[in-house]
């Protein structure tokens, strides 16, 4: 959590969880927060130029992907009968309230494999 002092307002406080990729899409009409934020970069570093583009991933989606894959996994072990009820993910709304701080490019790797081994990859072993 951050603050900061706005004339005004006083000093506000700010936190950033994927639950504010949520409020800032209802509140902002389908806008996405780290696209609108971070956009599209241009740098040069030791003097190699590279662009890390933002625009380019639905953020929100991500955390859609993993609430609808964390619930995918916990049917299959409930259908095979190695599951408790108190396991199942929460509803995603709740569910998304109660992440905390998370590496959104870790992350966003993590859903990219396991979608491309899940999707792709017919006849593939299952991913584990």
């Amino acid at each position: 959590m951050q603050t900061v002092e706005i004339d005004g307002l006083g000093e506000v406080r700010m936190q950033a969880t994927m639950l504010t990729l949520v409020i800032y899409e209802q509140s902002f009409g389908g806008k996405d927060i780290i696209a609108d934020v971070f956009g599209r970069h241009e740098a040069e570093d030791t003097g190699r130029e590279y662009v890390v583009d933002f625009t380019a991933d639905n953020w929100l989606a991500i955390s859609r992907a993993v609430w609808a894959m964390s619930e995918t996994e916990w049917q299959l072990r409930n259908d095979r009968g190695d599951a408790t009820p108190n396991e199942r993910p929460k509803p995603y709304k709740q569910w998304v309230r109660e992440v905390g701080q998370v590496n959104m490019t870790q992350l966003s790797m993590a859903v990219a494999s396991e979608m491309w081994d899940g999707f792709f990859h017919t006849g593939a072993a299952a991913s584990e």
